[in-house]
């Protein structure tokens, strides 16, 4: 079993931080969980403030009896929500909507 880590980072000038690092999905093989990662890297829309903003992510290796939650949104995701600048993110633009973050699963 295999889990997605995406990896967030703003850049400020010539300066990089990573802003946020989050679990998503549980895929069965790594072949699976890297076809899905490969989607979702690229460029994400520049918050105020910033000079570049992009998503990378990794496939890790999980035990079969572990489950991952995608419950908890991150900050930078409110960041963007808030501080976008719209005339950054055109569809003619390089850069793309941050993916919105799973639902958790419904409980019976």
């Amino acid at each position: 079993m295999y889990t997605m880590v995406l990896l967030i980072y703003l850049q400020s000038g010539l300066f990089v931080n990573l802003a946020g690092a989050t679990v998503s999905g549980e895929f069965t093989t790594l072949a699976l969980c890297q076809k899905e990662a490969v989607r979702k890297r690229g460029p994400l829309p520049i918050p105020r403030g910033y000079a570049g903003a992009w998503q990378d992510t990794m496939c890790v290796s999980i035990n079969r009896d572990v489950h991952v939650g995608n419950e908890r949104a991150t900050a930078f995701e409110q960041l963007l929500h808030d501080a976008i600048e719209p005339e950054r993110c055109r569809p003619a633009s390089a850069c793309r909507p941050a993916a919105a973050p799973p639902r958790p699963p419904r409980r019976p």
